[in-house]
């Protein structure tokens, strides 16, 4: 699951950061990668809440009717 939601988050863009890291970061690029991965864990941990209140397909979507939407309820 956290996988999964951090490659949602992250997206496509995870084939080019590790370049551009390496290139600004030098040696301190695996701390970088540590110090991005511990500031993304509260949005994982809260995605994984949202699933356990929410388990229906298509989550992501649902997830900002939830939140945003004055009239949704869950099926």
């Amino acid at each position: 699951m956290v996988a999964f939601s951090l490659g949602n988050i992250i997206g496509s863009g995870i084939l080019i950061l590790p370049a551009v890291t390496a290139s600004m970061g030098g040696g301190l690029t695996p701390l970088i990668w540590l110090l991005g991965g511990v500031m993304l864990l509260p949005v994982v941990v809260v995605y994984s809440i949202l699933a356990k209140m929410y388990p229906v397909v298509g989550s992501k979507v649902r997830f900002v009717n939830a939140t945003h939407v004055e009239y949704w309820r869950p099926p």
